[in-house]
């Protein structure tokens, strides 16, 4: 397949440069640069003028194998020249820097040329590019309407649902028409069987809403009930406990009345019973005493005094008024 390839190179090369050998092809490699010139230009020129002859055309599949073609020409001409100065390179060892100026320029100005020819299929192929990035977008966008369907509410759905509607599939989707319909199709499908699904889901939802709701809202009454209720019978137990302790309290009050009462008679008949024991001590001593002074005094009388001096001296005895006798009772 190199030899094919080297075949094939030196064919479309003889077709635009005259590929020099020898003695010519050192002569030309190694000749110095002009101001804006070289000797190579004589060479390049049928190439140039190739360039400039042709007249590109991208609207037909055959003008754009054209363009390759030349380009492909243009690149087998700078092909061919390039070995020449690369074998006299080799060849020619104390020569090297101007044989591979010679080349560099070669390659600059064929590159140049290449790309020049090339330019409008390069460009072409960089407008198919977008065009086709353009249709692939549109189709994965339609595709993506159909995607993701579960986290959508129904609303989305429906909105969804009115985007893909909306899509009309015509003359500007050019030759991925059926990719476009395809995606139209799997989506509005999509969205289609998952809309009813969502909108049960959202009703079922809905009504155990509003079942909680309810629920919550009698458990709420029942609560403020239960509150009123348990506050009636609280309020029913501290009237009955401040019943009782009124009762209690009473009942206290008059036991501590009869207490006080049955307190104060006995104390009444304590004392009573102590002023009439008093009574009856003072009785007795009174007696007791009396008779002690009576037998007292029949001894003084028996002694000789008088019943009056007798009974006085006992009086003042009795009384304390005569110092250091006292009578034994």
């Amino acid at each position: 397949m190199a030899d094919g390839m080297d075949i094939e190179v030196e064919a479309e090369a003889s077709d635009l440069v005259a590929v020099p050998q020898g003695k010519d092809a050192l002569a030309v490699f190694t000749a110095p640069f002009g101001v804006d010139t070289h000797p190579i230009d004589a060479i390049l020129t049928p190439v140039r003028a190739a360039v400039e002859g042709f007249e590109p055309d991208v609207s037909t599949a055959s003008g754009r194998k054209r363009i390759a073609s030349m380009a492909r020409r243009v690149a087998s001409a700078k092909t061919a020249l390039e070995a020449v100065g690369k074998e006299l390179a080799d060849e020619q060892k104390e020569i090297p820097k101007r044989i591979d100026a010679t080349r560099r320029y070669i390659k600059t100005q064929l590159d140049t040329w290449r790309d020049e020819v090339r330019a409008p299929l390069t460009e072409w192929e960089a407008c198919e590019k977008d065009r086709v990035a353009a249709h692939e977008a549109a189709i994965a966008y339609i595709t993506s309407l159909g995607a993701g369907l579960a986290e959508c509410t129904a609303d989305d759905l429906r909105a969804r649902l009115t985007r893909i509607e909306t899509i009309t599939v015509g003359p500007a989707a050019e030759e991925y028409e059926p990719e476009y319909v395809a995606a139209k199709h799997a989506s509005l499908s999509a969205v289609q069987n998952a809309l009813p699904v969502r909108e049960k889901y959202e009703t079922d939802q809905a009504e155990l809403a509003k079942l909680r709701a309810e629920a919550a809202e009698r458990a709420e009454r029942d609560r403020e009930e239960q509150i009123k209720r348990e506050a009636v019978e609280a309020e029913r137990q501290a009237a009955a406990q401040r019943e009782a302790a009124l009762v209690r309290a009473k009942e206290d009050a008059e036991a501590r009345a009869v207490a006080a009462a049955a307190a104060a008679k006995a104390e009444m008949e304590r004392k009573i019973q102590q002023d009439e024991d008093a009574r009856i001590t003072r009785e007795e001593n009174r007696d007791h005493r009396a008779a002690i002074n009576r037998a007292a005094m029949n001894a003084l009388i028996a002694a000789g005094l008088g019943e009056a001096s007798a009974k006085g001296a006992i009086t003042a005895i009795a009384k304390g008024d005569i110092p250091h006798v006292t009578i034994l009772y």
